[in-house]
C-alpha cells in the first residue's frame, strides 16, 4: 500500500519539504474527526481524475494506453449506494 511512495511526484503531498519537520510544516493536515459525511464522493472524485488522466495519455500515446488499465471498482459502487441511501441521490453528473 506504500508503494506509491517511491514516486517523487507522490511523496512531495505527504512530506514535509524545506526542512520543515511534521511537527513545522505549515500545510494543512487531514483531521480525521473533523471528516464529515461519506466517502463515496471523494471516491468518485479520484475516479474520475484517474480516469481522466487515462484518457489524456491515451490521446497522446494515439488513442491507446501502452499497457491496459485495470480498474476494480466492485466496493465504489456499494459505496456510492450506501452514500445514496443517506443523502437521496447517488448519481454522478455526466462529462460534458
Amino acid at each position: 500500500m506504500i508503494q506509491c511512495l517511491k514516486s517523487r511526484n507522490t511523496l512531495r503531498w505527504v512530506a514535509p519539504s524545506g526542512g520543515a519537520t511534521v511537527v513545522t510544516d505549515t500545510r494543512p493536515r487531514f483531521n480525521p474527526n473533523a471528516f464529515a459525511g461519506s466517502a463515496a464522493p471523494l471516491a468518485t472524485a479520484l475516479t474520475f481524475a484517474i480516469a481522466e488522466a487515462m484518457e489524456e495519455r491515451a490521446e497522446r500515446s494515439g488513442g491507446r494506453l501502452p499497457k491496459p488499465a485495470l480498474s476494480a471498482l466492485d466496493e465504489l459502487a456499494n459505496v456510492v449506494r450506501r452514500a445514496g441511501c443517506r443523502t437521496g441521490s447517488a448519481t454522478m453528473a455526466p462529462r460534458a
